[in-house]
C-alpha cells in the first residue's frame, strides 16, 4: 500500500515523507503486536498454586501497602518525602538526610512521627485480617 501511494507523495517535502514512513512503520509494528496477542496459545494443564495461603499473604501485603501509601499521601511535603524514601525506597536516615538536605536528627524525628501515625492503622488491618472487627 505504501509503495502504491508513494508516487502521490513525490511533491511533498523530505521531512513530510520521513514522518509518513515513520508513521507507517509504527502502525505496522502495532498491528504485528496486536495480531500476536490475539492468538495466544494456552496450556492444557492448569497452573495450580502449591500453597493456597500465598494469595492471602499477597493480598494482605497489598492491603497494608495501600494503607501506608494513603497515610503517607496525607502528610506534609517534607514528611511525605522522608516516608517515601524510608518506607518505600528503603533508604536509611543518613541517606535521606543527605538527599533532602536536612539533618539526620530531623529525619529520625519524621520517621518516629510516621511510625506513631502508621502503627494504629497497621494494627487495625492486622486485626481485620485475623477476623477481628474494625472500629
Amino acid at each position: 500500500m505504501m509503495l502504491r501511494r508513494w508516487s502521490d507523495r513525490q511533491h511533498r517535502s523530505q521531512d513530510d515523507n520521513r514522518k509518513y514512513v515513520a508513521g507507517v512503520a509504527a502502525n505496522k509494528v502495532i498491528d504485528a503486536y496486536r495480531h500476536r496477542h490475539r492468538h495466544v496459545q494456552f496450556d492444557d494443564e492448569l497452573d495450580v498454586p502449591a500453597d493456597g495461603d500465598q494469595y492471602a499473604e499477597v493480598l494482605d501485603d497489598l492491603t497494608l501497602l495501600a494503607a501506608v501509601r494513603t497515610l503517607i499521601a496525607t502528610q506534609p511535603p517534607r514528611r511525605r518525602a522522608v516516608a517515601t524514601l524510608y518506607f518505600l525506597a528503603g533508604l536509611d536516615s543518613a541517606e535521606i538526610a543527605e538527599s533532602l538536605t536536612m539533618s539526620e536528627s530531623t529525619v529520625r524525628t519524621h520517621i518516629q512521627r510516621l511510625r506513631s501515625i502508621l502503627k494504629p492503622r497497621v494494627d487495625q488491618i492486622s486485626r481485620t485480617d485475623q477476623g477481628g472487627e474494625t472500629s
